[in-house]
């Protein structure tokens, strides 16, 4: 899995690979022992993860389609929330340097504010 943690911004891609002839199957976990399907496929393969979410630590699971009860590998990983104020910091001053236009920035906050003026409301 790469990168790992995944740092604000990043893209999660699972890539898997198995000697199984039938393929493989990866599945998902966030605590416990219940599990989602996340791919089936071939022998080899990857998928892009766009759900992960604040610092919830997933584990993704690697099962041959053959024996679907026994995890051959295993990998957790979880979004590096700390790394928000930073990337927000950098667009800042990208805007700043005239190389993101104001009104792409402007459409960003716009469809933040309702979930922001939500969380304070819960306060």
């Amino acid at each position: 899995m790469t990168p790992n943690p995944l740092s604000f911004g990043q893209r999660c891609i699972v890539a898997w690979e198995t000697n199984d002839s039938v393929g493989a199957e990866v599945r998902v976990s966030t605590g416990g022992n219940e599990e989602k399907l996340v791919a089936r496929g071939g022998r080899s393969g990857e998928v892009e993860i766009s759900w992960i979410a604040d610092s919830t630590v997933y584990e993704f699971r690697l099962y041959p389609v053959s024996r679907p009860d026994l995890a051959i590998d295993s990998v957790k990983t979880r979004r590096e929330i700390e790394s928000a104020p930073a990337a927000l910091r950098d667009i800042a001053d990208e805007v700043r340097r005239g190389n993101i236009d104001t009104a792409a920035v402007s459409r960003f906050i716009a469809s933040v504010m309702p979930f922001c003026l939500r969380s304070r409301e819960r306060r």
